[in-house]
């Protein structure tokens, strides 16, 4: 299995993970974010702010712990 392949489960875990790679390798993350604010007052208005940044992340061994909130 090459290191892009995804395996998926029959259903979903309680964590919601669905997709993983079995093999190190060199993976791209993209993180996102929206930020909204909204005022009234003597004057109204809102504001919109989304960012995104892409950068490639080499991983060799991943663990992960999932709590419940």
């Amino acid at each position: 299995m090459s290191s892009s392949s995804s395996t998926t489960s029959q259903s979903a875990p309680e964590c919601g993970f669905e997709h993983g790679w079995k093999k190190p390798g060199t993976y791209t993350l993209t993180a996102t974010y929206v930020w909204q604010v909204a005022w009234t007052g003597d004057e109204t208005g809102s504001v919109t702010q989304d960012m995104s940044s892409t950068q490639k992340v080499t991983v060799g061994e991943l663990q992960s712990v999932a709590t419940k909130p």
